[in-house]
Formats: structure tokens, sequence, C-alpha cells
């Protein structure tokens, strides 16, 4: 379980990254909500690995600044009130 969990946990910032990167160009515009819920979903994973690591690892303060800021810039759009993909009639 542990390795499963670090490997998801390995992921998250490749995924995060393509997924910033689609968004404004608008290139694969229906994979990016997919690829959004696919990041928040692989977070827990990072807590499920602390929590059952033999190793003594905790999060600190700059993971979940690292989270944050994850979910600022994949969601900014909706927390600006922005539509990307359809403009306002």
């Amino acid at each position: 379980m542990e390795a499963g969990c670090l490997v998801v946990s390995g992921l998250i910032n490749p995924v995060f990254i393509v997924t910033a990167f689609l968004e404004p160009s608008g290139v694969y515009a229906r994979r990016v909500p997919v690829l959004r819920i696919m990041v928040v979903i692989m977070i827990p994973f990072c807590w499920i690995f602390f929590a059952t690591s033999r190793f003594d690892v905790y999060p600190r303060g700059g993971h979940f600044l690292w989270i944050i800021g994850m979910l600022i810039v994949l969601f900014s759009g909706q927390l600006a009130g922005i539509t990307t993909h359809k403009e306002k009639v």
C-alpha cells in the first residue's frame, strides 16, 4: 500500500503541470476538467503515505502551501468567475 501511494503521489506534479499548460491553450478543453479532478483525487494519497510510512515523515507547512497553490492554479478561472471556453452572451 505504501508503494502505491508513493507512486500516485509522485504523479501529482506531472499531471498538474500538463493540466496547467493545457487549460489556457484551449487544446483538449474537454480533458482539462477530468485532469483537474484527477489531481484533487491524488492529493489524499500523499496523506495516506505519510500515515502509513515506516519512515519518520510528516507534512509540514510547505506541503500545505503546495496543495493550496495547485488548487488556486487549477481553479483560478472559477474563483475569478471567468469562463475560459465559452463566451458570455
